[in-house]
């Protein structure tokens, strides 16, 4: 079993600047990069298949992640997981059109950022 990591010797891993994955447990682990920056990491497995997301960075700054901030994002993230959501899919999921009928797919393709997403706009 991996031991879990506190605080005290995340920091000190981050001072060394040793790349790896670390466990801190329930799926979370502590990751460093090549450069020497720390993110939180969760593994899961959902439909059989095992997947990694990025939880977000760590830090005590405002956007960053503490230890405690990392555990609690994970735990809430495992209960989707739990209910059957797959938490990569559904960040992918806004970005997609929604097309229900006809109509809905002509004012799409008319649209002027068409041709961001269609390698040949002119060819209807």
């Amino acid at each position: 079993m991996p031991q879990k990591l506190n605080d005290k010797q995340i920091k000190a891993l981050l001072k060394k600047r040793d790349s790896g994955r670390f466990a801190i447990g329930n799926g979370l682990y502590f990751r460093i990069s090549n450069v020497g920056t720390g993110f939180w990491v969760l593994r899961y497995t959902i439909n059989k298949k095992r997947r990694e997301m990025i939880i977000g960075k760590y830090g005590k700054q405002e956007g960053e992640l503490s230890l405690s901030k990392a555990s609690v994002k994970a735990i809430k993230i495992k209960a989707q997981i739990a209910e059957g959501i797959d938490p990569i899919a559904e960040k992918k999921r806004p970005s997609q059109v929604r097309i229900a009928t006809v109509n809905d797919l002509a004012e799409d393709w008319l649209r002027n950022d068409i041709e961001k997403r269609v390698k040949h706009p002119q060819i209807p």
